[in-house]
Formats: structure tokens, C-alpha cells, sequence
């Protein structure tokens, strides 16, 4: 929310739930494979938010990928459901007495380097000049749900997943404006070599 602000929190306002958000169910295991290929531009901004959040960059990734999917509500929804998750866990492991206070929290753990692997094949002139190359080849997974409907939404773009999630985090890590300018440039170039922007 808005850093600076001017007003206490609305706590009189009505806010119903909405009834639409998708089954949060679906998206608890992680379990289906991805690829994804970043040029250093988006690669550095995902590893900023991942040391400022203290999360792996595939969560980084799938975070986003989930707002962007589903919006803002849904994600917030999401993210205090897996919060009453945890809780109801932990509040079952103390009566079992099984919680370790030095148990380790997966959620935190390091993106290990071997994750990624160097490539200079992804990239036309207009990358390029606006993002850079492609290089870090991210090998992440995905919830199955979450992977079907960005595979439909991408084909829908007509991009391979993996364009269209590059054309997601330009859009949410770099911003409109950049994201425009770059669209302006790969829709002035000719059919062959959007073709491979594509893939």
C-alpha cells in the first residue's frame, strides 16, 4: 500500500469477501516444471526483491506471476490463507511438542546458483537494445493451476510461456513505460524475427 500516508486505516469500512478468487487449494505444492529466461535487467530487479523480501527468486517469480494472473485481491487473499495455513500447522506441531525453535524456514531459504545456467540464444536486436540478452535460464516449478492458465493466457498473447512471463516481469519490475517502448519496438520489426522474440 501507499508508504506516505495521510489517513489512519478505514476499519469502519465494509468490505465483503469476494467470491471469486480462485480455489487457494490448487496452489499449495509447487510441483509442476518451469523454465524461464531473464535478460540481466529483470534477473538483477528479482534478486533485489528477493534479498529485500528474504524469499528464494522463484518465489519472487511465482508471486508475481500469481498477482498478475489473478489480482491484487486474490493475491492478499492468498497470502492470508498460506499465513492461517502455517499457523495451524505450528499450533499442531507445539501440542505435539515437535516444533523445534531452530527449525530452519524453507520459505527462506537461498536460491542455490545451480538454478541458473548461462545462454546467449534468447534475444533479437530489440531485446537487445531495450532489455538486453536473455541469460539467466531460471529452472523453477509452479503450482499445476497456475501453470495451465499462464500457458492459456500466453497462448491467448500468442507467446511461449516463458515470453510471456518475460513480458509479465518487464511490465511489473520495469514498469509501464518501459514496457510500452519495448511492445512500440518488437511490433515495428518484421514477422521472422518476432517469430523468434516469441520463443
Amino acid at each position: 500500500m501507499w508508504p506516505f500516508s495521510s489517513r489512519v486505516s478505514q476499519g469502519s469500512t465494509i468490505a465483503p469477501h469476494p467470491q471469486d478468487l480462485p480455489n487457494f487449494k490448487d496452489f499449495e505444492k509447487s510441483d509442476a516444471a518451469f523454465k524461464v529466461w531473464l535478460p540481466q535487467v529483470l534477473s538483477d530487479r528479482v534478486n533485489w526483491l528477493s534479498k529485500v523480501r528474504d524469499v528464494s527468486r522463484p518465489d519472487v517469480i511465482r508471486a508475481l506471476l500469481f498477482e498478475h494472473l489473478y489480482g491484487r485481491v486474490a493475491y492478499e487473499a492468498f497470502v492470508k490463507y498460506a499465513a492461517q495455513k502455517r499457523a495451524e500447522v505450528e499450533l499442531k506441531l507445539a501440542r505435539e511438542g515437535l516444533l523445534a525453535s531452530s527449525e530452519p524456514d524453507n520459505s527462506t531459504r537461498d536460491f542455490h546458483s545451480s538454478n541458473i545456467k548461462q545462454s546467449t540464444s534468447r534475444y533479437t536486436q530489440v531485446d537487445l537494445q531495450h532489455l538486453g540478452k536473455s541469460v539467466d535460464d531460471i529452472d523453477l516449478s509452479l503450482p499445476w493451476q497456475l501453470k495451465f492458465d499462464l500457458e492459456a493466457i500466453a497462448q491467448m498473447h500468442r507467446l511461449s510461456a516463458s515470453g510471456y512471463v518475460r513480458k509479465m516481469l518487464v511490465l511489473q519490475l520495469l514498469g509501464e513505460r518501459v514496457h510500452k517502448t519495448w511492445q512500440d519496438a518488437v511490433g515495428a520489426i518484421s514477422k521472422e524475427v518476432l517469430a523468434i522474440e516469441k520463443g
